[in-house]
């Protein structure tokens, strides 16, 4: 039956993009045309159109920056590392020369036609020049992107090239939001994603979930190319829907192709396609022009990805492991809320790799609790009766210094069973503690052994220091600090071992200004 309505459903969306009802997002792109530019193709244009190089790119621009709008993915690309990027100083002449003779090499094996013209010049001059630096970005994180990207493009026989929509569409900001409601990697909007088949709702939406995106961009894709049989109307229609572009068709007199009907399509679409073959220049070549691929210090991305049922909390776990809740929200864009739901579902789970392992061996600690009301440093435990164990039953006091793994070995006994006899969610134990552990037999109190000296702080007035509180992270100081980074906190304290914070020490966070 499930199948059924998932066929019926899937019917129904191929005759909607049949009928050209679809309304796809609005996304990136304005006209624009370069003067004196002799030495390139010229276009007709309409006499409607009012050419204003200036303001149509700037549009463009700002529609550019209107995706790094998530304030971690702001953050990663502002701390993310580059070997040196270098201006190259050309004449125009040159600049068309080594433009023309790229976009000659990369047509040679692609089914899209990579035209060069004065718009397209202009697309990448954005690219390579004046966006540099988020050009530089997007050529870091595409080495996450693609691969995964390329594996179901090739699953669905579908050209490669369209990765780079994707830098047109999002410039690879998983968590992009569009002024008009289009959002993740692909820039679905609301309808246009359920009609594809993503789920959407007050937990879970999966425009924002990497591979059921790319999954349903590239239902897309087919759909619209079995109405044009033109990779660059399939772009076009990706923009402004299939209807716009139809009525470009009728009204260029049944012209089938992009450049012969661009006049007709809707402004925002004609700077779409331009952008896309700037894209495949820029990516390919941009290193030619002094671009180096800038990648993110603080994002992993070496990932695992884990299925699981839900519920479980994204912070709790996050806190667990002592990880950064904001990476991990990252990670798991399509959790609006920060937990997989208890919905009888399957879900995936990204995690560092760094992580997946331990996840496997602790998950039943934490799978099963729903989320907080609000963001809190730390997470409670609700006090629930400790079972009954056959045994002898002891009384440990954490002494200053101890951790759990040599406590439980003391008692030879496991780690997690003392977090079971002790409803403990993690590791993190503190001094005075008393924990419930069950042995065959009475352990007798041992003698504690001489402590060593204390080492005396003394605060150096050149420096400011932060109190260390239950549950702090480098993660949470940095953010009390202004101009504080987690890696200035690392340098400023060598040998520190932040995955292991004790309350009550005293870290430096910045020099005293």
């Amino acid at each position: 039956m499930q199948s059924f309505i998932h066929t019926m459903k899937k019917g129904i969306v191929t005759t909607l993009v049949l009928l050209a009802c679809l309304q796809v997002n609005v996304v990136l792109g304005q006209e624009i045309t370069i003067i004196n530019s002799d030495s390139l193709v010229e276009l007709p244009q309409p006499d409607t159109i009012i050419v204003n190089y200036e303001e149509e790119l700037n549009v463009y621009v700002d529609h550019l920056d209107s995706f790094i709008i998530n304030l971690y993915f702001k953050r990663i690309l502002e701390h993310s590392g580059s070997a040196e990027s270098v201006r190259m100083d050309l004449s125009e002449a040159a600049i068309d020369s080594m433009y023309r003779s790229g976009l000659n090499e990369l047509n040679k094996l692609s089914p899209f036609d990579l035209a060069y013209n004065q718009y397209t010049k202009a697309f990448i001059n954005l690219y390579v020049y004046k966006k540099r630096e988020l050009t530089e970005n997007c050529m870091g994180i595409s080495e996450y992107y693609f691969p995964i990207f390329e594996e179901i493009l090739d699953k669905h026989n579908l050209p490669i090239e369209f990765k780079y929509l994707a830098v047109v569409e999002s410039a690879l900001n998983i968590k992009a939001r569009s002024r008009a409601g289009a959002g993740g990697l692909w820039q679905f909007m609301y309808r246009t994603g359920k009609e594809y088949g993503l789920e959407i709702n007050s937990y879970v939406d999966e425009r924002y979930e990497l591979y059921a995106a790319t999954e349903a961009a590239c239902e897309y894709f087919e759909d619209l190319y079995r109405i044009y049989e033109n990779w660059e109307l399939v772009i076009a229609a990706y923009n402004c829907g299939p209807g716009n572009v139809n009525k470009a068709i009728r009204r260029s007199g049944g012209k089938k192709t992009y450049w012969e009907i661009r006049n007709w399509l809707p402004r925002e679409t004609r700077g779409y396609v331009p952008a896309f073959i700037a894209v495949n220049y820029a990516m390919n070549f941009g290193k030619d022009h002094g671009l180096a691929p800038r990648y993110p210090d603080s994002l992993s991305l070496i990932t695992d990805t884990i299925n699981l049922a839900g519920p479980l909390n994204l912070r709790l776990l996050s806190a667990y492991f002592c990880s950064d809740f904001n990476h991990l929200s990252y990670l798991n864009p399509c959790y609006k809320l920060g937990v997989i739901p208890d919905d009888q579902k399957a879900h995936t789970l990204r995690l560092p790799l760094s992580l997946s392992n331990a996840y496997v061996s602790e998950r039943k600690y934490f799978l099963g609790y729903s989320a907080p009301e609000e963001k809190t440093e730390e997470f409670e435990a609700q006090p629930v009766l400790i079972a009954k164990e056959s045994g002898v039953k002891n009384i440990h006091i954490v002494k200053d210094g101890e951790v759990l793994g040599v406590i439980a070995e003391k008692y030879g006994v496991g780690v997690s069973k003392v977090k079971d006899w002790n409803n403990l969610y993690s590791s993190r134990i503190y001094e005075g503690q008393e924990l419930v552990i069950y042995t065959d037999r009475k352990i007798e109190k041992q003698p504690d052994a001489v402590p060593p000296l204390a080492i005396k702080i003394t605060e150096n007035p050149s420096y400011k220091y932060h109190t260390i509180k239950s549950g702090d992270t480098l993660w949470d100081i940095a953010k009390q600090y202004e101009g504080v980074t987690v890696n200035e906190i690392k340098a400023l304290n060598k040998g520190l071992n932040y995955k292991k914070l004790k309350p009550g020490d005293k870290i430096i966070v910045s020099l005293n200004t």
